[in-house]
């Protein structure tokens, strides 16, 4: 009697699909949720690099602009701090600038700047950026 009982609940217990749908979501939502939150976070990077190359194009554009014979020539510091200005959203003390003038900035010479920038990221750890970005002085 309690055989049969028991078999015929066993039957009943894999007939069943209770239970079914919460299993399945248990299952999947780990890698659902990573794989949102990881193009979430490669947005963020993309974002960024996007923005600090646009900083440092902006840069560069001003040393093009501000060379030795225009009226107020740029310095390196200036460079600098235009890059930081221009990377909105970014933590300016965070960006490593480097600024080089071949041979000197006299109008023809070319103007170097690179720029560095590490995101960090949840899933990622550490990203470092690297942009960089040559003009020919005009003035």
């Amino acid at each position: 009697m309690i055989q049969s009982w028991v078999a015929k609940g066993w039957r009943r217990l894999k007939r069943s699909q209770h239970g079914a749908a919460v299993l399945e979501f248990a299952l999947v939502a780990p890698f659902f949720l990573t794989a949102i939150f990881g193009l979430i976070e490669f947005g963020r990077v993309m974002w960024s690099y996007s923005t600090l190359d646009h900083a440092v194009q902006e840069a560069a554009r001003f040393a093009m602009v501000r060379g030795a014979e225009s009226g107020v020539p740029a310095t390196t510091g200036e460079i600098a701090q235009a890059v930081r200005n221009s990377a909105f959203g970014l933590v300016g003390n965070s960006i490593a600038v480097t600024v080089n003038f071949s041979p000197d900035n006299q109008p023809g010479s070319m103007v170097d700047i690179d720029a560095s920038y590490t995101v960090a990221t949840a899933l990622f750890g550490q990203f470092p950026l690297n942009v960089s970005a040559t003009q020919i002085i005009a003035q």
